[in-house]
């Protein structure tokens, strides 16, 4: 019975003489930063103030609307590009067509009088450069105005405005029948899934 004791006794003795060189045996307060090891939290400094008035960081927000600018712009360049370089390709490839513009315009007898050749092409600007000519083509396409047809000798506009609402009925009416059929095959297909409807 005495050797429990006397273990007791020298357990006691090593622990009290373990925290004799210890000024607070409880240890560090977990609610004091200056006693807490590691990096302070930030806010939590002294004199740094509170969180609240830590400065906020800014917002990625204004990132994306810029690089959403950047994008439209380049997609707005690249169109400028693209629409200049086909109004080039179409103005060559109508002077690089074999015949004469005279002849089809006019036919064959009026284009026999060379008086008659030479006020065509004076009201057309046929008689100027090409480069000329095309610039010439640019402005009145930046104005609307798309010519004379050589057919009924009317504005281009003026056909165009009588042929595009018919174009435009039949273009809506396949657009809807193509949207019905579509809608319907697919949900077939959805509700026969797997099977031999779901592969065609």
């Amino acid at each position: 019975m005495s050797q429990p004791s006397a273990r007791s006794s020298e357990a006691t003795e090593l622990v009290e003489a373990g925290l004799a060189g210890v000024d607070d045996p409880v240890g560090p307060k977990l609610g004091s930063p200056r006693d807490a090891t590691g990096p302070t939290p930030p806010g939590l400094e002294p004199g740094g103030g509170s969180v609240a008035d830590q400065p906020v960081p800014a917002s990625r927000g204004g990132g994306r609307h810029s690089g959403l600018i950047r994008y439209i712009i380049r997609r707005l360049i690249i169109a400028v590009i693209l629409v200049f370089g086909l109004t080039l390709v179409t103005f060559c490839l109508t002077n690089l067509v074999p015949g004469d513009p005279v002849a089809a315009a006019l036919g064959q007898r009026a284009a026999d009088n060379p008086a008659t050749v030479a006020q065509f092409k004076a009201e057309y600007g046929l008689d100027k450069p090409l480069p000329e000519q095309y610039l010439t083509y640019l402005v009145k396409l930046l104005h609307g105005d798309l010519g004379q047809s050589a057919q009924t000798h009317r504005a281009i506009t003026q056909d165009l405005a009588q042929a595009v609402p018919a174009t435009a009925e039949i273009a809506l009416g396949a657009i809807v029948a193509s949207a019905i059929i579509g809608i319907c095959f697919g949900a077939w297909s959805a509700y026969k899934r797997g099977k031999i409807t779901d592969q065609v």
